[in-house]
């Protein structure tokens, strides 16, 4: 498939070269976005993804506030999301004093962020575990979803 891919562009560039220029411009900008835009997998990606997903008007001015995750399994890890000055940072480790840190496997924050579990339910059947959930239900409206 790519060898045909590269004889007919070969092909169309000998017959028209200005226009096969731009259509190499084009599909090269296009890949360059999409990679960029690619939707996280992992719980270590999803979490990472925040600082890109936040909305700075969704959230209220003067807040500054810290949430640690604490993500087991090979694709977690320990985070520390800070939004502040209407800016968000993930780090990883746990710093500062949380106001409110989530605790779960890998796999189940996955499945919540990417819409394949029902938050909800997994709080209730003990899958996640927050400390605030007043301040989580809050976090979560200042950012772009996933699914």
């Amino acid at each position: 498939m790519k060898r045909n891919r590269a004889k007919l562009q070969v092909f169309f560039f000998k017959k028209n070269k200005e226009s096969a220029i731009f259509n190499a411009i084009d599909y090269l900008c296009t890949k360059q976005t999409f990679d960029r835009m690619a939707t996280p997998s992992t719980a270590r990606e999803i979490i990472l993804s925040l600082e890109q997903r936040f909305r700075a008007d969704k959230v209220e001015d003067d807040v500054n506030v810290i949430f640690h995750f604490d993500i087991s399994g090979e694709n977690g890890g320990q985070f520390t999301v800070t939004i502040a000055d209407d800016a968000c940072k993930v780090t990883e480790g746990l710093t500062g004093e949380a106001k409110c840190v989530i605790t779960c496997k890998d796999s189940v924050y996955e499945d919540v962020e990417l819409g394949r579990t029902n938050p909800q339910m997994a709080f209730m059947m003990g899958k996640i575990k927050i400390s605030n959930i007043m301040a989580m239900m809050r976090f979560i409206e200042s950012f772009d979803r996933l699914h």
